[in-house]
């Protein structure tokens, strides 16, 4: 059961997708990292940029984001859970990376809070798999990358 604090999303990723069973978090965490590690290779972080990191969930990509490039990368992690932001703040804290990161409640279809061509890079994992309206999505991508931004 749901507590108050959580919704779906935030109780599948942080409970449910490995059953609370330490052992199995650690082997799926292996392995999304493996997936995130390839997304943040073909992101080509530089010192200073702006990543935004759409559909962020526990922060892996902003995380390693800021692991890769050190304090002068800014993240911003969006989510449409505000449990799992509130997750991701804490993680941030427990990281000390809180001065780096930006933490925004919106879909991947209305980046609001996200002015245009603000953005060096846009990465995501996996939410693109659970937005219904991927055009728009995409679209927002678009409008928030500065002109030598990527995806």
């Amino acid at each position: 059961m749901l507590d108050s604090k959580s919704d779906i999303w935030a109780d599948w990723l942080l409970h449910r997708r490995h059953g609370d069973d330490p052992a199995i978090e650690a082997r799926i965490g292996r392995a999304v990292k493996q997936y995130a590690d390839h997304v943040l290779d073909d992101a080509v972080l530089v010192p200073g940029m702006t990543l935004l990191d759409v559909g962020a969930g526990d922060g892996l990509l902003a995380f390693g984001a800021i692991e890769r490039v050190g304090p002068t990368i800014r993240v911003i992690l969006t989510d449409i859970s505000a449990p799992m932001l509130q997750h991701a703040a804490h993680c941030a804290e427990r990281r000390d990376v809180t001065s780096q990161c930006r933490f925004i409640e919106c879909s991947a279809e209305k980046l609001d809070g996200i002015s245009d061509a603000t953005i060096d890079v846009v990465v995501t994992r996996s939410s693109l798999a659970y937005v219904s309206g991927k055009s728009a999505a995409l679209k927002e991508f678009h409008r928030v990358l500065n002109p030598s931004g990527r995806i």
